[in-house]
């Protein structure tokens, strides 16, 4: 997520650094993103810039499902803020009360709107397992660190990514939070601990292997600080925030989303899944009443569409229907840091490529 003071701060960088007035410097740019996923946290309204020429090319393969094609044209209809009755029929048949759970004791990750519902998921599954837990713990190195505030800020941000400490159980549904290529495995693979050797992690992966977890290297870099962790790329896996899954792809997973507040949070969900298979459905499902697209952002598709000379692929009345349902300002605060904390990585990395272009 990139918010406009980051991108406006980016702006003055690069124009600096490369002693032009033109926007960026006259570099050209490639900016990549589904806008109608979940929104940065404002603060405020942001001015609009009018500097840049800009055009815009529609990615219109979905990677992520495509082995499920009628998944994938549900998903395009939801992602407007649209649900459908075909909609409907399909998620129905998706809901606990009538789809049986899996039969190899790796359940679905539970994805919740909020904090506190997942905290008080994993803590009372974990709780119920035989047995002490056993303490993971990190073991972080900083380097140009100069004060206390900064130590706890770079904390903070990795723990987003990695837990400074990891209580696990045999027979604990865990989720991976690196990507594995070796192994098959990617940031959001499901499994369950079967054992521990040598301090390590045994983890059942849903891809049918079986993986001795080591640890791994986790950095967050700012311009003049970093912290390196090394920790087991793993989290408990029972329940997770849309949030913290959005970039994720879940083999399977469980939704709860009565609760959403956010334009887009619904379809974050539901698109994680790569197709009907490993979905499972809790509490009044995906419908017209907690689906919301943000009517600026349909509006900016419909204006890039009409350009390239397609047709808007929402039909008036729905597309109408969603800019009208806007969502309250809402923010839940224990969701997320404040946004300048969050685009650090993204400022270092423009940075960095600021200097190779010299």
């Amino acid at each position: 997520m990139l918010d406009g003071d980051l991108f406006s701060a980016l702006d003055a960088i690069a124009a600096s650094v490369r002693g032009q007035r033109k926007p960026f410097g006259g570099m050209q740019l490639l900016l990549c993103g589904d806008f109608l996923q979940l929104p940065p946290v404002q603060g405020r309204g942001q001015s609009k810039r009018n500097g840049l020429n800009s055009g815009t090319v529609m990615l219109r393969e979905s990677v992520r499902q495509a082995g499920d094609t009628v998944f994938a044209d549900i998903l395009n209809e939801v992602r407007l803020g649209v649900v459908s009755e075909r909609a409907e029929a399909l998620l129905a048949a998706c809901h606990v009360s009538v789809k049986p759970p899996p039969d190899d004791q790796i359940v679905p990750t539970k994805l919740y709107c909020l904090n506190k519902n997942v905290d008080v998921e994993n803590a009372a599954r974990l709780g119920k397992l035989p047995g002490q837990p056993f303490v993971l713990r990190c073991k972080d190195h900083f380097k140009g660190v100069r004060d206390l505030s900064r130590r706890n800020m770079l904390i903070a941000l990795l723990d987003k990514k990695v837990p400074a400490e990891l209580k696990l159980k045999v027979g604990a549904q865990v989720i991976m939070v690196k990507n594995q290529p070796a192994l098959g495995l990617v940031n959001g693979s499901r499994g369950r601990v079967e054992a521990f050797r040598e301090g390590r992690p045994v983890v059942r992966f849903d891809n049918g292997r079986t993986v001795c977890v080591g640890t791994e290297r986790f950095e967050h870099k700012t311009a003049s600080a970093s912290l390196l962790r090394l920790q087991v790329p793993l989290k408990l896996g029972w329940a997770l925030t849309v949030h913290k899954a959005q970039g994720m792809t879940l083999s399977r997973a469980e939704l709860q989303v009565d609760e959403a507040f956010e334009a887009g949070q619904s379809y974050v969900a539901l698109s994680r899944l790569t197709g009907t298979a490993g979905l499972w459905m809790r509490g009044g499902g995906i419908s017209r009443y907690n689906t919301h697209a943000h009517p600026d952002v349909l509006d900016f598709y419909e204006r890039a569409e009409k350009a390239s000379g397609r047709t808007f692929s929402s039909s008036s009345s729905s597309s109408s229907t969603s800019k009208a349902r806007l969502l309250s300002p809402q923010v839940a605060a224990d969701e997320r840091l404040p946004i300048w904390l969050q685009e650090l990585p993204g400022l270092f990395l423009w940075l960095l490529l600021l200097l190779l272009l010299l």
